[in-house]
């Protein structure tokens, strides 16, 4: 988290104080407290963007959290929304602190900054729910790169974090326009100046969009299974090679739709599965291949 705090500092301060001493200023206040109210959220989307990535990939597939989690008598749908809320919260920790600093050096001295707050957390519900779509889909952490690198930086540098839309071609800002990080920073920047927002509804509203569409979709391409063997092959398997093929790893849409009992039983077994230690001191119980 700490990372991903710092590097936005880095622009508020670097661009702030470097830029802005040879930048006039920009829709009538100083180049550095323009670049605050952008700085805020683009550090929000980075760290809901770094949470459901790399550390919610590493807790479904490495760490394998979510089969340990899915013993108990909860849904996929409770797992994928608490990933999508502590996300968001922690993306929240991070725009925090830079609001922080941008009222310590003197940016913020309106109390409309506060409702950067829950901007904040609502940012955050976007970008998680858009990263959860990219954790659904990746086979390996290399995958993310193409979101970086082919979504959030050019975001970053089309939604007037930097510089006023007004300057860029007509053709730009209406392609900038169907960014979500563009609303966030229309709604952010005039609050931390201490003016009203126009049109914030519809900004929040779009913002709101784009987090619980891309839950949806991330909720919707989890729940795909990916094939697993029958028990028929598992049988000729064990057959042919005198070996227990009941290694295979079953996916977590697939250990979702089973009764808790099952899953106990699965988890616990000499399958690879992750098996949490509330069940160590359980004897193991293989599950049975003959057919049902």
């Amino acid at each position: 988290m700490l990372g991903n705090i710092i590097e936005p500092l880095f622009y508020l301060v670097g661009f702030g104080f470097g830029l802005g001493s040879m930048v006039p200023e920009v829709d009538g206040v100083k180049y550095i407290a323009f670049l605050a109210g952008g700085t805020i959220c683009y550090s929000t989307m980075l760290a809901a963007s770094f949470e459901t990535l790399y550390s919610g990939f590493a807790r479904m597939h490495v760490q394998r959290t979510w089969e340990g989690i899915l013993n108990a008598p909860v849904s996929l749908e409770d797992v994928v929304f608490a990933e999508w809320v502590w996300a968001a919260s922690k993306s929240f920790l991070s725009g925090t602190a830079v609001l922080i600093v941008a009222a310590a050096l003197g940016l913020a001295q309106s109390w409309t900054m506060l409702l950067i707050l829950p901007l904040a957390f609502m940012i955050g519900l976007t970008f998680a729910g858009l990263g959860l779509i990219m954790t659904a889909l990746a086979k390996s952490y290399d995958f993310f790169m193409y979101w970086f690198t082919l979504a959030l930086t050019p975001m970053m540098l089309l939604s007037g974090v930097f510089y006023p839309l007004a300057n860029m071609p007509g053709w730009l800002q209406a392609l900038a326009n169907v960014l979500p990080l563009t609303h966030a920073v229309a709604v952010g920047r005039p609050l931390l100046l201490g003016r009203w927002p126009d049109d914030w509804v519809f900004h929040v509203l779009v913002l709101a969009a784009y987090g619980i569409v891309g839950f949806l979709v991330a909720l919707r391409l989890l729940r795909k299974p990916r094939r697993s063997r029958t028990h028929a092959e598992l049988r000729n398997t064990t057959a042919a090679n005198g070996q227990s093929s009941c290694r295979k790893r079953v996916s977590v849409a697939k250990l979702a739709t089973w009764p808790c009992g099952q899953r106990k039983r699965r988890t616990s077994s000499s399958t690879g599965l992750y098996a949490p230690k509330i069940f160590a001191n359980s004897a193991p119980a293989r599950i049975s291949t003959s057919p049902t």
